[in-house]
Order: structure tokens, then C-alpha cells, then sequence
């Protein structure tokens, strides 16, 4: 995906979900991100007790597919006004589970220490594609690592490479983890994963190289549509 200057602008936003886009993910699907939130947990069952939330939640079905496996505490903000009414509508049954916040992510209004999990998908990005994007991304990372809990995971799903986007998460002072997801549409091979981690492709050794082979045709012919994505699991320390 290619970030333009609009991206970053609250009117695009706005606009944009004035549309009917519910259940509309950037980025990746919730299936490969589930794998990366699971990792982080301590044991199986500390999901029951996991607080997570989604910054620039928009239309998102990460919260509404976690509360499907067991995820109780589970919270989305957004600037939208829009989007949030629709969410919040969406998710009326299970509202004691899950809440829909319209907030902005430079100004957070949580405690200290509120969440175990906080989520970004392309939000950074689209942060970073604005005006003053490095001061506005300081910001919001700064806000993020405030209200993590003490040995909790900030998981940026992001377009950037590690030497685009490294230094700036580095710079707030937390463990970081860098995995590389890559998709490839069916047309491009005969099987039937359309997502998986770069450095996990299953099968024998001719799948992965017929995976590389067209991977690497594929991004030589269309680097706009480069189709790996990063993602980086900072964890805060625990004292």
C-alpha cells in the first residue's frame, strides 16, 4: 500500500467512512495478526484477563473477532464520529464486552497502565504521512507507552521497513520484536494460503522457493503494490 498526504488529514477520514465500510481491515485480515497477538500471551488462558486496545480502530473486525474467541475487555477508539456510531451499533450485544470510543490518539484519556495489548494497524503510518509527522508521532508513542501496562505489547502492523520505522519506536524505550509478513493472491501460485509469516512459510523446500520466486517477481514488477507488510511487537519492561 502507498501512503499519499491525504492520508494523514482528518477530512479523508471523515469522508471516507460517511461511506458504508464496515468490516474493512488495512492492511491484514485478522487471521496472521491473531498469530502475533497470541505469541505474546504468558500462558493459554491469559487472554481472559488481557485488556486490549485498538488505536485508530475505524471499521476494524480485529475487537469483534477477538471477542468471538473468549476476549472480554476489549476497546476501539477513533476520531471518526461516524465510524464509531457504526461499530458501536454493530456491537450493541456484546457491549459489556467491547466499547467504541470516539477519541483522538494524541490526546488519550486513559489512566496510566490501562492495557495489557494495544493495537496499531497503519495508524502510525497514516500519522506519518501528515503535517509535523515526526513531532505528532512522538506524541502518539509516547501517549501509547504511557498507558501500556508494565511487561504489555504495543503490536504496529506498518508498510515501513526496519529502516524506516526502527529508530522511531527504538527511541521510546521498549523491546522490540520485527516480524515480515507477505501475501501472495492465488493467481500468483497453485496453493491455497493467501498470508503467512515471511519467516514461517510452511511446506517443503520447492514451496518456499517457488514463494521467494514470486515474491520477488512480483515486487520487481509493481513496487507500489509491495505485498509484504512489517510488523513490530514492543513490549514494555516489566520494573
Amino acid at each position: 500500500m502507498t501512503y499519499h498526504d491525504h492520508h494523514g488529514k482528518r477530512e479523508f477520514w471523515l469522508e471516507y467512512y460517511e461511506q458504508d465500510r464496515l468490516d474493512f481491515d488495512w492492511l491484514l485480515p485478522f487471521e496472521p495478526l491473531s498469530t502475533l497477538i497470541f505469541s505474546t500471551l504468558t500462558h493459554f488462558d491469559s487472554y481472559r484477563t488481557a485488556k486490549v486496545l485498538d488505536v485508530g480502530c475505524g471499521s476494524s473486525s480485529v475487537l469483534t473477532s477477538l471477542n468471538e474467541l473468549g476476549w472480554a475487555d476489549l476497546t476501539g477508539i477513533d476520531y471518526n464520529a461516524v465510524v464509531i456510531e457504526k461499530m458501536t451499533k454493530k456491537t450493541e450485544a456484546v457491549k459489556d464486552q467491547i466499547r467504541f470510543i470516539q477519541m483522538d490518539s494524541l490526546a488519550m484519556d486513559f489512566p496510566e497502565e490501562t492495557f495489557s495489548h494495544i493495537l496499531d494497524k497503519a495508524h502510525l503510518d497514516c500519522i506519518l504521512s501528515g503535517h509535523q509527522s515526526i513531532k505528532k508521532s512522538k506524541i502518539y508513542l509516547k501517549n501509547v507507552f504511557k498507558i501500556l501496562q508494565k511487561g504489555g505489547f504495543f503490536i504496529c502492523i506498518s508498510t515501513g521497513s526496519p529502516d524506516r520505522r526502527l529508530s522511531l519506536l527504538q527511541s521510546i524505550g521498549w523491546e522490540i520484536r520485527h516480524s515480515k509478513v507477505c501475501y501472495l493472491a492465488k493467481e500468483d501460485r497453485e496453493h491455497e494460503i493467501d498470508l503467512m509469516l515471511y519467516d514461517e512459510v510452511p511446506g517443503d523446500d520447492k514451496f518456499r522457493q517457488e514463494f521467494q520466486a514470486n515474491l520477488t517477481k512480483r515486487q520487481s514488477t509493481d513496487r507500489a503494490a509491495d505485498p509484504c507488510y512489517h510488523v513490530y511487537i514492543c513490549q514494555k519492561a516489566s520494573n
